[in-house]
């Protein structure tokens, strides 16, 4: 019996052993290793992707002959090499006739160019592709006005240099076209907008600092580790806001001081949430506080009013001090 089990055992971990070689081959075969500093046919990055993917490709003779250079010593994936394509003007457009499906490059004057026919039709309800799908989805709106939603997508998301146009349908319905990531893109934010309430959406265009981080900033500053109403647009290098007018008119102040330059004066800038006191009651006695030589430094307190969020700008001493100034006011009547 015990014999068996060894043999058992010692067979079993030839299985493994074998399962993860087979493993490891497969991962392999999905990465083409380029050397860094070097410059080859764009022809052969899709020679490459082709490899990996078992795709062929539909090239315009536009493209061909041209050179890339890779930046680094790399392991290249299908991503990285889609990614390459990208940063020189190339996207990869998922194509499919019959039971074969292939990649189409498309240079950025062909992208802006797709028609309405080259697109699939699909409706929100169906299961989208994950992939560079160029498609049009209806999208029906319940609490908007679909006309509104055209409005704000078109004015302030939809990436000029692409094929992506937003068409309202009545005032209940809206038709995006796009690739695939960037419809999924659109339909988050419009659900994200689209809910019954008196609330407005804005669109906040940030200089310096990325969506994320201001983001981050925000979520920081809560109890739950997310702030409610505000939504990044990192591709745009934008946040959508919703809330009340009020609310958001007192929320971009405090965007706008979290978008300033990083380090400006020897100045750094803090969010502290507050329980009890008025976050406007606050902002008004440290403006009244702060020397006029402060204020010329650039030291400033702004607040999210309703969120009860004070935003300030100072040097680490004055952070210091405000601190504890926040935390001797910022008690309970009770």
């Amino acid at each position: 019996m015990s014999r068996l089990f060894t043999i058992m055992t010692a067979t079993a971990a030839v299985i493994v052993m074998i399962s993860v070689l087979v493993a490891q081959e497969a991962e392999e075969k999905k990465t083409i290793e380029l050397k860094g500093g070097m410059e080859i046919p764009m022809e052969k990055i899709f020679e490459h992707i082709t490899e990996i993917t078992g795709r062929d490709f539909i090239v315009a003779p536009a493209i061909t002959g041209r050179m890339i250079k890779i930046p680094n010593d790399t392991k290249a994936n299908f991503e990285m090499l889609e990614s390459l394509l990208k940063l020189n003007g190339i996207t990869l457009q998922v194509v499919t006739e019959g039971d074969k499906t292939f990649y189409k490059a498309l240079t950025d004057r062909e992208i802006r160019e797709l028609r309405f026919e080259d697109a699939k039709l699909y409706s929100e309800d169906d299961k989208l592709p994950e992939e560079n799908v160029f498609m049009i989805v209806s999208v029906k709106i319940k609490y908007r006005d679909a006309v509104q939603m055209e409005r704000m997508l078109t004015n302030r998301l939809v990436d000029r240099q692409g094929p992506g146009t937003v068409v309202s349908i009545g005032h209940d319905m809206v038709l995006l076209k796009d690739f695939a990531p960037m419809v999924a893109e659109y339909i988050r934010i419009i659900r994200e907008v689209d809910k019954p309430s008196d609330e407005e959406a804005r669109i906040v265009e940030l200089k310096n600092a990325n969506p994320d981080e201001i983001m981050n900033s925000l979520d920081k500053s809560t109890e739950s580790g997310k702030y409610k109403g505000v939504y990044t647009d990192n591709k745009n290098r934008r946040l959508v806001i919703v809330g009340e007018k009020a609310e958001l008119d007192d929320l971009e102040k405090v965007i706008s001081l979290l978008d300033t330059k990083a380090g400006k004066r020897g100045l750094t800038i803090k969010l502290y949430p507050l329980e009890n006191a008025s976050a406007y009651d606050i902002v008004k006695a440290i403006n009244l506080l702060l020397t006029d030589e402060e204020k010329e430094r650039g030291f400033v307190a702004t607040s999210a009013g309703a969120r009860e969020l004070l935003a300030v700008r100072a040097d680490n001493p004055m952070h210091e001090q405000m601190e504890k100034f926040i935390k001797a006011i910022d008690v309970s009547d009770k």
